[in-house]
């Protein structure tokens, strides 16, 4: 396996307080997902245990327009489609497994009509494709071509050895797919090829990601590496970047080179079993993952370096702020400004505009 830049986490006894809080709505709720749209004017909140999802102006603080769906116990991630029409929520789940294949619901949601347009159940994994016609639906072994504005299938295909996640390329060329290795592929990764009791391991245990051609479907490359379960799995929204969400004793998120798919010393810890927010700020120089220690966190680190920039713990955080009908929650759901410099985080039923120190 490739040698990891993993993150130093110490940031001694200094507490970053430069930050806002307001209450979505004056009642106990459990924001679950939080995702800022591609103009950078709105959020889109969704919420644990049938709370409609909100569009909410975070500079107004209003909200904007709400949704009616029919959300789990854990809740949904949420995160918008590349032109801001539609939103995809997908199931938390939790990830305790290191080998068995996770499966979700998922939901499509169109904005202007203000309804679900698609539901699926027990899934592997659900993309949206980039210029918002179609999207790709992964069920056990069969990848789905489906046009978005009817719901119909348009072509399908077997993929055999496919598992858990996809990932659709900013600019629509490529399709990455988690898979079951072969013997053949684990051979082309330095770190076991002479290990034939690696290399059996890892054929019962590990991942690989293959890459295909989303014009010809043809297989492209594989990535020369091996993973733990992969969870979830997403391009960076430059499309230089590969990320996965890697299922472990430690969690961890792990890089790869998009431009020609080499695997990165690049990886940040998260001490979470249920699938966390993460991604660059705006530029790139920083990465934030969502975290859990005593309490929900959120950790920014210097991209690529290793380094911790700064920590948004939120112990009594909010506990202080229950006068102000300010209730605590179990994530620490997180997005970038546009300004690059600030996040926003959810919690609770609050949402919190934290400037990152150092930046």
């Amino acid at each position: 396996m490739v040698g990891l830049i993993v993150p130093s986490t110490s940031l001694g006894q200094n507490i970053n307080i430069d930050e806002n809080k307001c209450v979505v709505k004056e009642k106990a709720m459990n924001i679950s997902g939080l995702d800022i749209s591609p103009d950078g004017n709105q959020l889109a909140i969704v919420c644990a245990s049938n709370y409609p999802l909100m569009i909410y102006d975070w500079r107004t603080q209003e909200i904007l327009k709400e949704i009616d769906i029919k959300s789990d116990a854990l809740g949904y991630s949420v995160s918008y489609s590349s032109k801001g029409n539609y939103l995809l929520l997908q199931e938390k789940t939790l990830t305790n497994n290191i080998k068995k294949a996770k499966l979700s619901n998922f939901m499509i949601i169109d904005i202007s009509q203000g309804k679900v347009m698609e539901q699926y159940r027990k899934i592997a994994d659900l993309k949206i494709a980039a210029d918002e016609s179609h999207y790709y639906l992964l069920d056990k072994a069969e990848l789905s071509v489906y046009d978005l504005k009817s719901g119909q299938k348009v072509k399908s295909f077997e993929i055999e050895n496919a598992r858990n996640a996809i990932a659709v390329s900013p600019d629509g060329n490529d399709l990455a797919i988690v898979v079951e290795p072969t013997k053949e592929e684990l051979v082309l990764v330095p770190s076991i090829r002479n290990d034939k009791k690696a290399l059996k391991n890892a054929m019962k245990y590990r991942h690989m990601i293959a890459i295909y051609d989303i014009g010809t479907e043809k297989f492209k490359k594989i990535v020369p590496e091996i993973y733990d379960n992969i969870n979830t799995m997403q391009y960076s929204k430059d499309g230089n970047k590969l990320l996965n969400f890697n299922a472990a004793a430690n969690s961890y998120i792990n890089v790869i080179d998009a431009t020609d798919y080499s695997p990165l010393r690049e990886a940040y810890m998260s001490r979470t079993n249920v699938q966390p927010d993460f991604s660059f700020n705006p530029d790139g120089s920083l990465f934030g993952i969502a975290s859990v220690e005593r309490f929900p966190t959120v950790n920014i680190y210097q991209a690529g370096k290793g380094s911790m920039v700064d920590h948004y713990d939120t112990e009594n955080r909010i506990w202080k702020s229950m006068k102000q009908k300010m209730y605590p929650g179990t994530y620490s759901s997180f997005v970038f400004l546009p300004e690059g410099n600030y996040v926003i985080i959810a919690y609770g039923n609050a949402l919190i505009k934290w400037k990152i120190e150092g930046k």
